[in-house]
């Protein structure tokens, strides 16, 4: 019986993710891959790349544990820089202002949200990859997440540690996972 599979990329960026996991997981045309991206300077690189594959979808939206509107920052100059990550405007300006930092070259956008959980249910019946690196939201994206209602094989998530705070919530999120039997690797 074939097992039907997907690769869950919550912000992608410029692809770098899934490029690298596509060697490790061996992702073909027979999976499926959902590419998460809301910075709206990558959409255009990424859909260029994609154009030919049938099996990858970009969603140009940000995941949260909430389906809403919301802002996003970028710096000015990031258009196809994989440096230039766009974040959530909360926790930038946190970050910003513990190391005052003037945040006057960075552009805002609001985007659309869906929730983790939205996204896996366009694809029943699959067994899910999935990695999250969301600059700082990955953490309500997980906390809010039950991983009982998925076929989830593993999941790397990098991690975006501010404070002991974010050091317990992380650890907590590990567990969590751990707990539902779904292995968990950090990335970097």
């Amino acid at each position: 019986m074939k097992v039907n599979k997907a690769f869950i990329d919550v912000g992608t960026n410029l692809m770098q993710g899934y490029n690298i996991f596509k060697e490790q997981l061996n992702i073909n045309s027979d999976w499926k891959v959902a590419l998460i991206e809301p910075n709206p300077e990558c959409h255009e690189t990424i859909l260029n790349n994609i154009k030919t594959k049938s099996n990858i979808k970009l969603y140009p939206v940000a995941i949260d544990s909430e389906i809403k509107t919301t802002s996003f920052i970028t710096r000015e100059d990031s258009k196809n820089d994989t440096a230039g990550t766009i974040i959530s405007k909360e926790w930038l300006l946190k970050t910003l202002q513990k190391w005052d930092i003037n945040c006057s070259k960075f552009i805002e956008y609001t985007v659309e949200t869906k929730r983790l959980q939205d996204i896996l249910d366009e694809y029943p019946n699959y067994e899910f990859y999935i990695k999250i690196d969301f600059e700082g939201k990955e953490f309500d994206i997980l906390e809010n997440f039950d991983p009982s209602n998925y076929a989830i094989k593993v999941v790397f998530i990098e991690f975006h540690i501010q404070n002991d705070q974010d050091l317990i919530r992380a650890n907590n999120i590990v567990t969590k996972l751990e707990l539902a039997k779904i292995p968990v690797f950090l990335w970097y």
